[in-house]
């Protein structure tokens, strides 16, 4: 089989085209080839191989530019059935694949729910013969489709009557095949966009006709054509943003649960709209506190939240007093105006526990729960383990644990076997993710089929005393601390919590832990927001000492070598630059009549300087000790509490988090005390 490749490309002085073949060797093993193409003076690019041995192959074309780099066109690798004809030539005129204003419509939330096509259309008068016209083009609403004219009597000689409707039953790719014997010399012809239920036109494709010079019987000729041109406006639409926990319901439990958002997606097909976006839904439970609220703290990537769970639908209690009890205690929730998450989590941790011995034996012995736990076991033990472990020692921090502060996979999975008398207690976390995963992905596939799409949230950051932080330390910065700096909504920064990225690790698998996240997500979303994107390219990066997001500096940055400063007339003074510069002034100013309480409280005076006592020397020990005293703080304790806060980020330089003698100028040095005190 003899194939002929051919595109056309203006490349650049020093470029060269490629086409990149992907087949098999021998042995069935993927294989790679690069061949070299060939251009005339109209930067038409042709190559022909012989591929006499394949059946099937895979492509893309490669543009190499002068340096021997390679540039690939965009949306994946093309393919061609060899065994789909019987001429003994195939000659393929393709065009560059790149992004473009249509590339989004390529997204699942298009393909699968806004675009979805319930009846395929297949016309056999044109689905056979050796010129085959394919179109690219994503974005065709599924009461539309698209038609070929020409200026051939096949092709209707222009009259959009006898147009030729194209198959879709490969969308997003349109097709229809005519016989080269059929067609004369010049062949033009345009797409046009059809409303399927009038079946008349409504928009013609802009620009010039497209034509067709090559016209052989005896080889099968692909015409690839990229991008209908439109006229009409691109497809819009409308939706909502709403924290799942917000979706009240009389069959909530105090709280929006998942199955609810089957009432939501019922409300924004009346009204119209099409996408529900929801704020983050992973578990986010570290203290069985009002503090594991927050939905952007997970202690899981994978793991649902389970406030989110239907309680009605994982089964009923046995006994009449302990429904009585469940339904007193859901009414009296559902009366509250606001979410009072810790008592919705503790009355549902109640059922969780009581329903659990009942339903857990013939869940697990269930076929579709093998599936679950064999498709997500990766992540699904070590995270009940560390649940486990996190409520049997009394803190998150697995630093703190006595034993399995450092996570082996090995010791894990023995510490994690059934036949160990703890392992119910792990085994309900498993229970619990089989049936939010159940109940979430009822809901995607309801949403789907009404048309809608659910859009969800990634947070950058994840808590650093999850299970993730637990399972791959490696990957995080576990000494510093995400967040913003200062600008004019926050003066002092601000202080996310999360661990940085190690990204150079990452990078080290190809950021599996990343895609892996993305993919699990992708399960029961169409579409996400990824939460301050900016984070991937650069962010602020804090220590962990730190309270405040002052002393601070961004990750990538370039620091200041001792050098360097000197070169510039910086002095260097260690002790005057990177230590609080306190004075009597600036305490007078922050403490005002309270300076000499606080001074003796919290401040030593030595050798004519001002400086913090040991025992409050960082922001985090200001903030335990205040912590400490376990009530409400009056004004007054508030301020010294900022107060010491600000004398602390009294520097002028920080040390970099990473190479020890370098430094970064303090963000917003010129607004500090310490700076105005420079000669």
């Amino acid at each position: 089989m003899l194939v002929q490749f051919n595109i056309h490309f203006v490349t650049q002085w020093g470029q060269s085209m490629y086409v990149q073949l992907h087949t098999t060797d021998e042995n069935g093993e993927p294989m790679t080839q690069n061949v070299a193409m060939n251009c005339n003076e109209s930067c038409e690019w042709t190559a022909e191989i012989s591929l006499e041995e394949f059946d099937y192959i895979s492509y893309r074309y490669a543009l190499q530019n002068a340096d021997q780099t390679f540039l690939y066109e965009s949306d994946g690798i093309r393919s061609i059935n060899l065994k789909s004809s019987d001429k003994a030539k195939f000659v393929i005129f393709d065009n560059w694949r790149v992004s473009n204003g249509d590339t989004p419509f390529l997204s699942t939330a298009f393909k699968d729910c806004f675009f979805k096509r319930a009846d395929r259309y297949h016309n056999t008068d044109y689905s056979t013969g050796n010129v085959v016209f394919q179109l690219n083009c994503p974005q065709l609403e599924p009461d539309r489709h698209f038609a070929i004219v020409g200026n051939q009597n096949v092709l209707g000689n222009w009259d959009t009557t006898k147009k030729v409707r194209l198959n879709d039953s490969e969308f997003p790719t349109y097709t229809a095949a005519f016989a080269s014997k059929d067609f004369k010399s010049p062949l033009e012809y345009k797409y046009v966009l059809v409303d399927t239920k009038t079946d008349e036109v409504i928009d013609w494709e802009n620009g010039e006709n497209r034509t067709l010079s090559f016209l052989d019987e005896n080889a099968t000729i692909y015409v690839h054509d990229e991008n209908f041109i439109r006229n009409t406006s691109s497809w819009k639409t409308s939706g909502v943003a709403i924290p799942v926990f917000s979706l009240r319901s009389d069959s909530g439990f105090g709280v929006g649960e998942f199955l609810d958002l089957k009432k939501m997606v019922d409300w924004a097909k009346i009204t119209g709209q099409r996408i529900i976006q929801t704020l983050p839904i992973n578990d986010t439970t570290l203290n069985h506190s009002n503090s594991d609220s927050y939905p952007y703290n997970a202690v899981s990537v994978y793991a649902l939240h389970p406030i989110y769970l239907n309680l009605d639908s994982i089964g009923k209690l046995k006994t009449k007093k302990k429904i009585e009890i469940l339904e007193t205690k859901k009414q009296e929730l559902n009366a509250k105006y606001f979410l009072d998450y810790q008592s919705v989590m503790s009355a549902k941790w109640e059922f969780f526990r009581e329903i659990y011995p009942v339903e857990s034996d013939s869940v697990f012995a269930s076929d579709e729960y093998k599936t679950f736990f064999s498709a997500n076991k990766e992540w699904l033990v070590p995270y009940a383990a560390f649940s486990y472990l996190r409520d049997i020692n009394g803190t998150p921090e697995f630093g703190k644990w006595e034993k399995y502060q450092l996570y082996n996979k090995t010791e894990i999975e023995q510490f994690s076997n059934p036949d160990l008398p703890h392992y119910p207690e792990i085994a309900i976390y498993y229970f619990l993710q089989f049936y939010l995963h159940k109940q979430l992905s009822e809901v995607h596939e309801y949403a789907t089929a009404n048309g809608i799409a659910i859009k969800g949230d990634i947070p950058i950051g994840v808590s650093p005393t999850s299970a993730d932080a637990w399972v791959n330390p490696e990957l995080f910065n576990l000494d510093l601390q995400a967040g913003a700096p200062p600008d004019d909504f926050s003066t002092t920064g601000q202080n996310w919590g999360f661990p940085t990225y190690n990204w150079e690790v990452m990078e080290q698998d190809g950021y599996q832990w990343w895609k892996k996240r993305f993919q699990k997500l992708a399960e029961y979303f169409d579409a996400y927001r990824i939460d301050h994107i900016l984070g991937f390219f650069r962010i602020w990066g804090i220590p962990t000492t730190d309270i405040w997001g002052l002393n601070g500096s961004f990750l990538p940055a370039l620091p200041y070598s001792k050098e360097e400063l000197e070169s510039l007339g910086i002095h260097w003074d260690e002790n005057r630059y990177l230590k609080p510069h306190i004075t009597k002034n600036t305490l007078q100013k922050i403490f005002g009549e309270f300076m000499d309480e606080v001074v003796g409280r919290f401040l030593i005076y030595d050798n004519r300087k001002y400086k913090l006592k040991p025992e409050y020397d960082t922001q985090r020990k200001i903030n335990a000790y205040f912590a400490s005293l376990e009530r409400d703080l009056d004004n007054k304790e508030i301020l010294i509490r900022e107060g010491l806060y600000m004398l602390l980020s009294e520097v002028l330089f920080v040390r970099d988090a990473h190479i020890h003698d370098k430094f970064h100028p303090r963000i917003a040095m010129h607004s500090s005390a310490t700076f105005h005190d420079l000669p």
